[in-house]
C-alpha cells in the first residue's frame, strides 16, 4: 500500500474488489511483472522470506491493460 498510496486509495474508494488468479511459478510471475514493467501497469512483488526470498504472489494496478495481460490466468482455487 505504500508503494502506491494513491492508486491504492482510489481503489478502496471505488471499487474495493479483488480477484484472484493463479499462476504456474515463480517464473510466471517475475514474467508478469515484467510485462507490466513493459505495459506502464503499477504493480507490487510479495516475496517470501522462509523461502529464500521467492515470488509468492503479486498484485497488478486495475485496468484494461491488467485485464489482458492476466486474461488467460485461470481463477486461483476454481477446482
Amino acid at each position: 500500500m505504500k508503494a502506491h498510496f494513491e492508486l491504492t486509495s482510489t481503489w478502496m474508494d471505488v471499487s474495493n474488489y479483488i480477484c484472484i488468479l493463479e499462476a504456474k511459478d515463480a517464473a510466471e510471475l517475475q514474467e508478469l511483472t515484467l510485462c507490466a514493467a513493459k505495459e506502464d501497469i503499477a504493480y507490487s512483488i510479495f516475496k517470501e522470506p522462509d523461502m529464500n526470498d521467492a515470488i509468492t504472489a503479486i498484485a497488478l494496478a486495475p485496468g484494461k491493460k491488467t485485464k489482458k495481460l492476466c486474461s488467460k490466468l485461470p481463477l486461483a482455487l476454481k477446482e
